[in-house]
């Protein structure tokens, strides 16, 4: 069962060993707009226990980085409070990454 983290108090760090997860692929729900640019809205993160949806508020910036991967800082809203968190999406390999 998915939890949303608009309703729970929890971060994305507070899951046990964040560490362990941290470059480890993430869905993600992304929206292009007619340049073709991509932006993403959603996240959903998974341990063994657990699934965790997470809504994008905004994305705050969003930078090239080597020939083939795009990083986009992002801030999401976590039970009562708004935290930034980095994903990483690697083009060739069509694989997103929280970081």
């Amino acid at each position: 069962m998915s939890k949303n983290f608009n309703m729970d108090a929890m971060t994305l760090h507070q899951v046990r060993n964040p560490k362990a997860h941290m470059y480890r692929s993430v869905c993600v729900i992304a929206t292009f707009n007619k340049l073709g640019r991509m932006e993403p809205v959603a996240l959903r993160f998974e341990t063994e226990e657990e699934k965790f949806d997470v809504r994008i508020d905004r994305v705050l910036s969003c930078q090239s980085e080597w020939t083939d991967t795009i990083v986009f800082q992002c801030l999401v809203t976590v039970g009562d409070r708004q935290q930034q968190v980095k994903l990483l999406y690697e083009i060739s390999e069509h694989i997103w990454r929280l970081l």
